[in-house]
Parts: structure tokens; C-alpha cells; sequence
């Protein structure tokens, strides 16, 4: 079924009009299609890749290995440039038959996360949590079998959102300024597909409706169903956790999630704008979470951190509006910047007394804040560390204090207490101290 370098055998554009209508083993197909282009050479610089250490390969893009195999692998690229293309475009399908519920595209996704990371599409652009933007050749598109784009046009993709649809804008230069020198603005035509990359129209709900009752029609058909396998919903119910070399890299569609004991380490943008998990509960093999780890995790209740923990990274909770406690152990070491940062929905914080860095932000807009215990040991209250916190109410502040950065409680209802008992290290700007009453 699947000839090298050749359509002849392999109903390219059928197998392509099938993905579109949702069919997985489709998908699947495609991904095989696109890998049986590849030749041993590449296979084992692959394998490669899947060998080098964990902490030589990106968690966010996967573009990464030591420098000798990306090399070789540059090198083979030069003389083979299409095996690229073919490669990231098996990955591609691959991904979107597991993400869409093939079994065994998941399995290899799973085993394999180089594969998985170095899509040509990534796979948080086809998750439901608008994020990422790339451009792309109209032609590409197409070769990769998304065939409703313009082959002549040049599109910048915009990952899903939440109602499964992908924003592809083509530019179109700008409008110069009149002549008092104002009204410059750049052009653009926009773009709107399903999530199997069907072009909507411009009453995007009604084309979005029209496009699912024709997958309804399409799949209600024996002969469909007989030689392929439908999706498993409209949007994305996805399970899939991916982890290598005790490293977590991605995880998705999983409501409760029990960390595997023996990861080490959260990787940045792990959970990144997962609309679906509640409940997160992380052993104490733990050591570090990542940046942006579980940022933008709207429905995200329940933390449970082990003692194990020493390092929380930047925006580690950036955005993620549900949780209202969590418990930090004793033994963290850092909390990095903005890693509470907007977490509306927090009422309190008790920060262990091992920890000895607090960066800038860490606690910023968390509105529902009213009370909060800093480590007795603590010698710095960074910039905007609680800035507009505007419930905090009652803090603790170590005696050991020698430095409070600008507006570190800025609009918080202890701030006139804090200028007053620390005249010398914090002081509100002018306007807030007419604010506060202080003259």
C-alpha cells in the first residue's frame, strides 16, 4: 500500500479526505505513508536523538540533541531535504491519531517523544488552548494533505481554541499614514478551519454545525465505518502523557492526574493551557517544576506537592484561576517569578521556611489573597511580589528583611502598616502615598 517516494499506489488525496472527515485509522495511514519515505540513514539518526540525554532535548518544540547528532543530522538534511518534510509530517499525522484516539499511534507517541515534539505542526497547536502561531507555504499544507488551503498563499496558523477552531491569516501589506501621519495599519485576510482543517465559513457557528452533521452523515454509513475509525469526539477527549528519561514532558485530557513516582522533573509547559485536569497530585521524586508549567489550567482545583520539591519555576501557576490552596512543602528551596502570578482565586500562602529566593511577581494579582507567612530567614521581598494583592490583609515578614522591591504590596490593605514599620526599605510611590494618607 505505501510505495517510497510515490503516490502512485497510495490514494493520497482519498486517504487526505478521509482524515478531514475525522477518520483516525486514516491518520494513521498517513503517518506510515509519509515515514515509508524515509531510508535506514535516517532511521538511525532517529534513534539517536531518542538516545541523547534528557536534559539535551527542549521540552517546548523538541528541536534539540547534542551537538554531534544534530550535526550528522544537518549534514544528512543538506543532501536530503525532503526527508525533512517527511519526517515531521509522519509525526504530524501521528500525533493526530493519537490525540484523535488510535490506539496505536498513541502507543508510539508515547514511546517515542522526539517523534512526538518534532511534528510539523506541534502538538500544542492542536490542543484546544490557543497557543502558538507559525507560518507555513500553502503548498506545504497541502503536500502535508490539508488540502483546503490556498497553495499559492503563505498563512500564519494560529493553534486551536477552545470550540476547535484554527485562525490562518494571510497578510496583505498595510494602509500608510494619512497626511497628519496617523492611520497606518497592517492588512490581513483571516481564515477559519475546523479541527480536522476544513474551511469554515463566514458564519463560522453555522459552517462549524454544518461540518459535524456531515461527519455525523459521513460515519453513519457502513462503508465508512467498515474501512475506517472515527474519532472519539468532536473536541478533543484525548489522554495522553508523555514522559522520558524521568522527565514529564506533555500531558493532556487526563481530569486526574497522578504524576508517575520516579519523574524527576515537570517539564516547562507540561500542562500548559489544559482546560481538562482538576486534580494534580505530584510525588516526591519531584524536584523542580518547570516554567509555565501548569499555567492557564482553568479548571485546575487541587495541588498536591510532596516533599521532594526544591525549585518552582517561573509562571509555574501563571493564570490558573481555580486553585484556592496549596500547600507548599518544607525543603522548596526557590520560587520563581510570577509563579502564582494571577491566581485569582488563592486565599492564602504559607511559604515553607527552607525557601530562600522569592522572584519578583510571584504572588501578583492574587486578588482573593488575605493572609500570607514569608520564611523567617528570607532577606528579599522583590519587585511586585504581592502587587495589587487587594484582600492581603495580614502578612508576616522576617526580621531578617534588608530589602523590599518597588511596589512589592502595591494597593494591598497592609501596605500603609508595611511603610510605616519599614520606613527605611519600602516606600509607596507618590501617588499611593496621598492613597494610603501618608504625608
Amino acid at each position: 500500500m505505501f510505495k517510497r517516494n510515490s503516490q502512485d499506489k497510495f490514494d493520497f488525496r482519498g486517504v487526505a479526505q478521509r482524515c478531514a472527515m475525522g477518520d483516525v485509522e486514516a491518520m494513521y495511514q498517513m503517518s506510515k505513508w509519509f515515514r515509508s519515505q524515509l531510508d535506514r540513514e535516517f532511521f538511525a539518526l532517529e534513534q539517536e536523538l531518542e538516545s541523547a540525554p534528557k536534559e539535551e532535548m527542549r521540552t517546548h518544540g523538541g528541536q534539540a540533541s547534542s551537538e554531534a547528532v544534530r550535526h550528522k543530522m544537518n549534514a544528512y538534511i543538506k543532501q536530503h531535504e525532503s526527508s525533512l518534510f517527511a519526517w515531521k509530517a509522519s509525526n504530524f499525522w501521528m500525533n493526530r491519531a493519537a490525540l484523535y484516539g488510535h490506539q496505536e499511534a498513541k502507543k508510539i507517541a508515547q514511546g517515542h517523544p522526539v517523534r512526538c515534539l518534532n511534528a510539523y505542526l506541534s502538538p500544542y497547536q492542536m490542543l484546544p488552548m490557543e497557543q502558538g502561531r507559525s507560518s507555513y507555504p500553502g503548498d506545504e499544507l497541502n503536500r502535508l494533505g490539508l488540502l483546503q488551503f490556498k497553495g499559492s498563499e503563505e498563512y500564519d496558523l494560529y493553534g486551536m481554541d477552545q470550540n476547535g477552531i484554527y485562525l490562518a491569516r494571510i497578510y496583505r501589506g498595510y494602509d500608510g499614514p494619512d497626511e497628519t501621519g496617523f492611520g497606518m495599519e497592517e492588512e490581513w485576510d483571516d481564515y477559519y478551519y475546523d479541527e480536522f482543517f476544513n474551511l469554515l465559513k463566514k458564519d463560522r457557528q453555522a459552517s462549524l454545525k454544518e461540518q459535524r452533521e456531515a461527519r455525523h452523515r459521513y460515519w453513519s454509513h457502513t462503508w465508512n465505518r467498515s474501512g475506517g475509525i472515527a474519532y472519539n469526539s468532536e473536541i478533543l477527549k484525548m489522554e495522553l502523557l508523555i514522559a522520558r528519561e524521568g522527565k514529564l514532558l506533555l500531558c493532556v485530557g487526563i481530569r486526574h492526574v497522578t504524576v508517575p513516582e520516579g519523574i524527576a522533573v515537570i517539564g516547562d509547559y507540561a500542562f500548559y493551557h489544559n482546560k481538562v485536569v482538576e486534580i494534580i497530585a505530584v510525588p516526591a521524586s519531584v524536584e523542580s517544576v518547570g516554567r509555565y508549567a501548569f499555567s492557564g489550567c482553568d479548571n485546575l482545583r487541587q495541588v498536591h506537592l510532596a516533599s521532594g520539591l526544591k525549585k518552582l519555576g517561573d509562571r509555574a501557576f501563571f493564570h490558573s484561576h481555580a486553585v484556592e490552596t496549596i500547600v507548599l512543602p518544607e525543603g522548596m528551596e526557590e520560587i520563581g517569578e510570577g509563579a502564582f502570578l494571577g491566581c485569582h482565586s488563592l486565599k492564602s500562602m504559607q511559604v515553607p521556611q527552607s525557601v530562600r529566593r522569592i522572584g519578583k511577581s510571584a504572588f501578583m494579582y492574587c486578588e482573593a489573597m488575605e493572609q500570607a507567612v514569608l520564611p523567617a530567614n528570607l532577606c528579599r521581598v522583590e519587585e511586585e511580589t504581592f502587587f495589587l494583592c487587594k484582600n492581603l490583609s495580614h502578612i508576616e515578614l522576617p526580621k531578617t528583611l534588608e530589602y523590599i522591591g518597588e511596589k512589592a504590596f502595591y494597593r494591598c490593605p497592609c501596605e500603609h502598616a508595611i511603610a510605616k514599620k519599614y520606613p527605611g526599605l519600602y516606600q509607596p510611590d507618590e501617588k499611593q502615598k496621598k492613597f494610603l494618607g501618608l504625608f
